[in-house]
């Protein structure tokens, strides 16, 4: 991996490509393998090498939007065979859809070892605190089980949901898909200091990115990319950028990029 630019990070002057990597894991949190209803495709194979060319150690995974399962059992298995293959790398999340036989699946993937539940509001067209979907958030928290939810593109005010979300079901292990980039500085000011929640980074503008950092408990900030639609490369370098405009420290940079996402997934 060739170096981008020079930052300065904690008063410290460094090469991107070698410094980063020399001094910490670095994990993603929002990464897809199959096939999506808008045309994309994205294999496993693919992802790997794009994962090895940012150093990417750990790498949560879920499901594109495939069109071809309401259910998204093939795809979750598909995630299933990734992890069987790679268990050191993959952080498995099932797909689930809360118009669907959500339940059966739920069963399956708890007892196949899946670490998380990713939801999409726009792509299977519920409302983040809608009733169904409050079901699966309430087995997810029964289960100590993650959900990403997606709280970007095709979203508006999402700030209210969310509370009512977090105040009904307070030990819920939530990550922000996109850190609610759409309602921002609500969601901030709502939810920025639970312990259960996390605002991950992917594809959101440098100008939100800066915002996220500069009022967020560093320590409730994961890194993510978006593979495919956004390339780790890209991710990382918005990231390290906004990190030295902050002056952040070394520390935080690192919980960042891997010990935040680590000490959730492990240890809460």
């Amino acid at each position: 991996m060739s170096s981008w630019s020079t930052y300065f990070v904690g008063g410290k002057r460094f090469e991107l490509a070698t410094w980063v990597f020399d001094q910490f894991d670095v994990w993603d949190a929002h990464t897809h393998i199959g096939t999506d209803k808008d045309g994309t495709r994205f294999s496993l194979a693919s992802l790997l090498k794009d994962m090895d060319k940012c150093r990417v150690q750990k790498f949560v995974t879920f499901p594109l939007n495939d069109p071809r399962d309401h259910d998204f059992t093939k795809p979750n298995s598909a995630v299933y065979r990734a992890f069987k293959a790679h268990p050191t790398r993959i952080v498995p999340f099932f797909r689930l859809n809360p118009h669907g036989n959500w339940k059966r699946e739920f069963g399956r993937r708890i007892l196949q070892g899946f670490m998380g539940i990713k939801l999409h509001p726009i792509s299977q067209q519920f409302g983040i605190a809608s009733p169904e979907a409050m079901e699966i958030y309430a087995a997810a928290e029964q289960h100590s089980l993650p959900v990403l939810v997606h709280t970007g593109h095709g979203l508006n005010e999402i700030s209210g949901d969310l509370e009512k979300l977090v105040k009904e079901h307070p030990k819920l292990k939530l990550m922000l898909g996109h850190a609610a980039f759409i309602d921002v500085n609500k969601t901030i000011e709502k939810l920025a200091n639970s312990k259960y929640v996390l605002f991950e980074l992917s594809a959101i503008s440098i100008f939100d990115l800066y915002t996220l950092i500069d009022k967020v408990n560093r320590k409730s900030i994961v890194f993510g990319s978006d593979e495919p639609y956004v390339s780790c490369e890209y991710a990382l370098e918005s990231l390290v950028h906004v990190s030295s405009m902050l002056n952040i420290t070394m520390r935080d940079l690192g919980d960042i990029l891997s010990g935040n996402l680590g000490k959730w997934l492990y240890e809460i």
